[in-house]
């Protein structure tokens, strides 16, 4: 059950305006975001959207199911890359992959800009703490 109902919205563009995100952590709500290609899905040069990986849609269905607010967010959906359009065919294409692996009641939003969240899982992260610290 989303923690804010009424938010999502996948048959218009509307709910890539709105920082519910940011609502939902003021009301105490855990935001959990994810990147897509590459972290919930196989990463294809194509852009086509590959097979789920396993591990991570997991962790997106238990964050989901302990109440977290989750975010999937993906350059595919930001307009200042994409055209309208454009963004409107991958906005339909990654409902079909959610509704296709049983993905899409486990979303509570969908960005084309980086969310703000509480965690964020994203296969090209690197977290500041694994730098080693510059000799003098």
């Amino acid at each position: 059950m989303n923690p804010l109902p009424g938010t999502v919205r996948y048959d218009s563009l509307s709910s890539f305006d709105v920082k519910d995100e940011m609502q939902a952590h003021r009301l105490g709500v855990r935001v959990v975001a994810f990147d897509l290609d590459g972290t919930l899905a196989e990463e294809h040069p194509d852009l086509t959207l590959g097979e789920p990986i396993r591990p991570m849609t997991d962790k997106l269905i238990a964050e989901h199911k302990a109440g977290s607010y989750t975010v999937i967010y993906t350059t595919r959906l930001n307009l200042r890359l994409w055209s309208k359009q454009e963004v409107k065919l991958h906005h339909h294409l990654i409902f079909q992959w959610l509704c296709k692996h049983g993905l899409v009641d486990y979303v509570t939003l969908l960005v084309g800009d980086k969310p703000y969240a509480d965690e964020y899982w994203d296969n090209r992260a690197r977290n500041p703490k694994e730098l080693e610290p510059t000799p003098p």
